[in-house]
């Protein structure tokens, strides 16, 4: 992987470059690195790189694949990134899909054409065997390319989807094993643990993964028609085949005609001889008390231009179109890939922060709180201090009244402006036990129209278990916000004093982002000042 790409942040972003930047940043977070100054430097190689840019003028989407190559381009050639296993399994399948296609169409197109000598190849059966079930296939895959990138339809729902999926997974597990046998087991867990947790914490994979699992069974489709087609002309060039048609419910050469004429209205007007003639379908109708003794050759060989221009134009080119559509709706959700979440956020900020904040900031940062790397929001308009850039950030901060009574509101404040860049608008207490929810709920319905709902602080105490009823408490106010809103649980522990913040255990940080993660939202995270204890 490294070096295969240029590391000017000019590159295309493909979904391997996507895995390989979410496994690095967490490397990083993992790591402490906010105070590595290895962030910062590919930061200002960028702009050493890009003159003309300016703080302003800068894309996350470039910078953020500059810092993706530096990343590649440092590790040890050894290094096992998730995108290299990602393409190994990717190629694997689109091969397996290849070979059983073929495979699978060949076989098919033979056994339709099988000619004994005395009954003639049935169109009607050829068509509805090889073309039939292809053609409702065909409309559920265009319902799912629709309904699946808008929300309507999950990759569990479906057959083949889930099936691909399902097997997709199985081998990416063995390559996993088999590729990390011979790691450290630092690196084994690290890479075990972040592939297992794609489908949960990572939400954007999902439309894109349900793209390219459309891709591969376009894939499928496409050699299937191809290898039919094929077989078909081939046992047609070096082989003799006869073909009629047959029916009980007294059809005339006329109404088979006319449909004939509409099948091949795609290819009548260039290729005229791509459909039988009435008086060449009159003469290829078997009669089972006559056989075909009386039927003319030529008339018997008039149908395979039919049968291989419908395998072409209602088998092949659909499924190379759903094939380029699937691969374009990939390209477009790379595309429209914002980089704009809370851990993106917080790269981000590592890479600008430095610059911007002066050292009278630092120290009275540090002297307010010594806090865990926090996840940052960046802001929209950039100014010459940390304080002053946040000031258009304002969110909401929900909390216990208990806990809001005894917490020192100001310094939590303070932190959260320092730390996270945002400016707490308001304090909303939760209701306790003599009051409603839904009380609760109507409270917030009036605030999803102001800016400062994008951004919400839940604060917590760390020592209270993430119980499931949180959990989903949690799900429904992140179904109240916009798709892009944010939300942090601020975790704090039991003060010895009053007045003051208590530090959290690491048992207990390591417990609460586990469980928030579990619920699958890149926009949702876990922050908390004091230090691990």
């Amino acid at each position: 992987m490294p070096g295969k790409t240029p590391a000017d942040g000019t590159a295309r972003w493909r979904l391997e470059d996507v895995l390989d930047f979410d496994y690095a940043v967490e490397r990083a977070e993992g790591a402490g690195l906010e105070l590595d100054s290895s962030h910062r430097k590919v930061f200002l190689a960028f702009l050493a790189a890009h003159k003309r840019e300016t703080l302003d003028s800068l894309d996350r989407r470039r910078v953020f694949r500059f810092w993706l190559e530096a990343q590649r381009n440092q590790s040890p050639p050894s290094t096992i990134w998730p995108g290299a296993l990602f393409c190994r399994g990717k190629t694997l399948l689109t091969r397996a899909f290849i070979v059983v296609a073929v495979f699978a169409g060949a076989l098919s197109s033979a056994g339709l054409l099988h000619y004994d000598g005395i009954q003639p190849v049935n169109v009607f059966g050829f068509l509805f065997f090889l073309l039939g079930g292809q053609l409702l296939l065909l409309a559920a895959s265009f319902a799912a390319l629709i309904l699946r990138p808008l929300g309507l339809l999950s990759m569990e729902i479906g057959i083949i989807a889930p099936g691909i999926y399902r097997l997709w997974k199985q081998i990416a597990a063995g390559m996993q094993k088999d590729v990390l046998r011979r790691s450290s087991g630092e690196t084994r867990l690290q890479i075990a643990a972040f592939i297992g947790s794609l489908g949960k914490k990572h939400s954007r994979y999902r439309p894109l993964l349900a793209g390219l699992v459309a891709g591969l069974a376009q894939t499928f489709g496409v050699w299937f028609n191809i290898a039919a087609i094929a077989s078909t002309l081939l046992l047609i060039s070096f082989s003799d085949r006869a073909f009629g048609w047959q029916s009980s419910l007294n059809l005339s050469a006329e109404s088979v005609h006319r449909a004939t004429r509409v099948v091949a209205c795609p290819w009548s007007s260039f290729y005229p001889a791509g459909a039988p003639s009435v008086l060449q379908i009159e003469g290829s109708r078997i009669r089972l008390k006559d056989g075909i003794r009386s039927l003319a050759n030529e008339n018997l060989v008039a149908w395979w231009p039919f049968l291989v221009c419908s395998l072409l134009v209602y088998g092949l080119l659909p499924r190379l179109l759903l094939w380029l559509v699937a691969w374009g709706i990939v390209r477009r959700q790379l595309g429209k890939l914002g980089f704009d979440s809370l851990r993106c956020d917080w790269l981000w900020e590592g890479m600008i922060r430095r610059q911007l904040r002066t050292a009278v900031d630092e120290e009275e940062s540090s002297a307010a709180f010594t806090a865990n790397p926090p996840f940052r929001q960046t802001p929209k308009e950039k100014q010459p201090t940390a304080v002053c850039s946040a000031s258009g950030q304002t969110a909401l901060l929900l909390a216990e009244p208990e806990l809001a009574e005894r917490i020192p509101r100001e310094s939590v404040n303070e932190w959260i402006h320092r730390q996270i860049h945002w400016r707490v608008r308001r304090w909303i207490p939760l209701p306790n036990e003599n009051e409603s929810w839904e009380d609760f709920w109507k409270t917030l319905d009036p605030m999803r129209s102001q800016d400062a709902y994008a951004r919400i602080i839940v604060l917590q105490e760390s020592f209270q278990p993430p119980i499931r009823e949180f959990l989903d408490w949690l799900k429904r106010l992140k179904e109240t916000q916009d798709a892009d809103g944010k939300t942090i649980v601020l975790l704090v522990g039991q003060p010895e004093n009053a007045g003051q913040i208590g530090a959290i255990s690491e048992i207990n940080r390591q417990i609460w982002e586990q469980s928030v993660q579990s619920i699958g939202d890149s926009n949702l995270a876990v922050a908390s000042p004091g230090n691990p204890q």
